[in-house]
């Protein structure tokens, strides 16, 4: 017996290959979120160890998801979990957690699961809500076929890919930035009421938990429209205090650790690249902060562009949204394709619960009305059911006499006779007429395209407005010597102008390179007396900005221009 070995390779790699692209490493387009996190956060759901309830141990979380679903080991059990509950992680955080869940100097740094304790947050809560009202089609086995878990949670009014994600498959992987839930949520709103938006009106530029500067901001924007092409440059934010003499680095590109960055620095220090440095102390917890004392005659530009050089304080994020097209194609998505995917599946969530909720309200009339009935003739009800020998009997005789169905049968023997005695019609008679009008608005719900429209649109606020918050990533363009994905920016000086309610003007000039510290001993601006700042305006274009403001201001009077200040002319 011959064996094509090449066949059976062939076909193997293409099972195991699919099996990590689908069931593993990619995230579906409708929710955003990959399998493994959707068992364990609805294994939490199953086991009411969600939000509503006090914290309980993370080894109770872990032991739900691995009873349930989870196929791995309970240490990357608790990695994942954890992961989903850190603020430097993720942007919008799906699990609660009490305890130590680790700092952004390293991964993993998390305390063991003995020692914390965790739950399902609200916003996870909310990802799954209406799932017990038939709103998802397809639903996949456990590990032994006692159990199913959905193929997609119902995820209303929160798209997931506020989180951003990485994932690496068989010939394939998936690198998707973090982005803001109010601008998200605004633009889905704008594509919902018109497919054919402009896409300038529905971009949302990346915004990630670490904050951060975005240096090419325009060339995202273009590689966003596609899903793919220029990597992110992300820039951290460095700031100089000439009183220390010492430079701090916060709000670090996204994925990189600040234990990280200073070992690199150590490492430059050693090979020579890096001059000047009298003491670096990393003070990070959960927000980046890594404190550089330099030695005195250090020219502070040369080095704080040789560290945007040689470590990650300057970093990159390549985009490729690649995701699974209805959970099981993977797919290059645009941003519109992205969040239309998403529209898409709220749509069918929000139809599939109110045919739901209309066939319940349905069943419950047709109970209704065989109660109502078996009230009008209940001596003659109440004597069949006592001369039957069984229920079975009973339930023959009640649909043959009455014509009841089957569910109203059963409904009438479910109750004890003093209960079926003692009913009353009007009650039922007032909860019938309130159920149809229910149905009634259901109804019109489902045949008429723009209220279902308007009930998307406030799920959409609705979470916008609880969970939402203020951008953190800084958008910048920068020029670039070169064209290379490492080429140096151009860094730009930068015109500050201060307008006080006295009617002062102050500027001064800064730089894209570092900030200044507030309270060091550079130049300051020295307000009067009851003297506040009214407006500031900055722009790059510093020397032409100058020569206008002091055109505009020789047009007028002499007093005028005596108030004019330049602290950097």
């Amino acid at each position: 017996m011959k064996i094509n070995l090449l066949d059976i390779v062939d076909k193997s790699f293409s099972t195991y290959a699919a099996m990590t692209i689908q069931d593993r490493a990619l995230i579906d387009a409708r929710d955003a979120i990959k399998p493994a996190p959707r068992q364990c956060m609805y294994a939490q759901l199953l086991e009411k160890i969600t939000y509503k309830k006090p914290f309980k141990k993370s080894n109770k979380s872990v032991a739900a998801a691995m009873d349930h679903f989870y196929v791995h080991g309970d240490a990357s059990c608790y990695a994942l979990l954890a992961r989903m509950a850190k603020s430097f992680a993720m942007r919008y955080p799906l699990e609660d957690f009490d305890g130590s869940y680790g700092t952004i100097s390293g991964g993993n740094t998390e305390a063991a699961s003995r020692y914390t304790e965790m739950r399902l947050g609200e916003l996870g809560t909310l990802m799954y809500e209406g799932i017990d009202k038939n709103c998802i089609d397809k639903w996949f086995n456990n590990y032994d076929d006692t159990e199913q878990f959905p193929s997609v949670t119902p995820s209303l009014g929160y798209y997931n890919i506020c989180n951003g994600t990485l994932g690496i498959a068989t010939a394939i992987s998936s690198s998707i930035p973090q982005f803001n839930l109010k601008e998200v949520n605004e633009a889905m709103i704008k594509l919902l009421w018109n497919p054919d938006i402009d896409y300038n009106e529905i971009y949302c530029p990346p915004d990630f938990c670490t904050g951060s500067t975005i240096l090419n901001a325009d060339e995202v924007k273009e590689t966003l429209k596609v899903g793919h092409g220029r990597s992110i440059i992300l820039r951290s934010t460095v700031t100089y205090d000439d009183k220390e003499h010492c430079i701090y680095i916060t709000d670090v590109p996204y994925g990189v650790y600040t234990g990280t960055i200073v070992n690199q620095i150590k490492d430059c220090v050693e090979k020579g690249e890096l001059l000047g440095i009298k003491k670096i102390d990393d003070l990070s917890t959960r927000v980046a902060n890594i404190k550089i004392i330099l030695e005195k005659g250090v020219n502070v530009t040369k080095f704080v562009k040789d560290l945007y050089k040689l470590t990650s304080v300057q970093s990159s994020y390549t985009i490729n949204m690649v995701m699974l097209d209805n959970g099981t194609t993977p797919k290059i998505f645009g941003w519109r394709e992205a969040l239309q995917a998403h529209l898409n599946h709220e749509k069918s969530v929000y139809t599939k619960i109110h045919e739901f909720d209309l066939n319940t309200i349905f069943k419950r009339i047709n109970i209704i009305d065989g109660l109502l009935l078996a009230i009008a003739n209940i001596d003659e009800v109440v004597e069949l059911i006592k001369k039957s020998n069984n229920k079975n009997e009973a339930k023959d005789k009640l649909i043959s006499r009455f014509g009841f169905n089957e569910e109203q049968a059963t409904a009438i023997l479910k109750m004890t006779l003093s209960k079926l005695i003692n009913l009353e019609i009007e009650s039922f008679k007032n909860e019938k007429e309130k159920l149809l009008l229910e149905a009634e608005k259901i109804k019109e719900i489902l045949n008429n395209k723009d209220l279902l429209y308007k009930e998307i649109e406030e799920g959409l606020r609705r979470v916008a407005n609880k969970f939402g918050d203020d951008r953190r990533t800084v958008l910048k363009n920068l020029d670039y010597k070169g064209t290379s994905e490492d080429a140096e920016p151009i860094e730009k000086k930068e015109l500050i102008i201060y307008y006080t309610n006295l009617g002062n003007i102050y500027t001064v000039e800064s730089s894209t390179l570092m900030k200044s510290r507030r309270g060091s001993k550079g130049k300051k601006i020295k307000l009067a007396d009851n003297e506040v700042i009214t407006k500031i305006i900055s722009d790059t274009f510093m020397h032409l900005l100058q020569v206008v403001i002091c055109a505009l201001f020789l047009l007028m009077n002499y007093h005028l221009i005596q108030k004019l200040i330049f602290l950097n002319f």
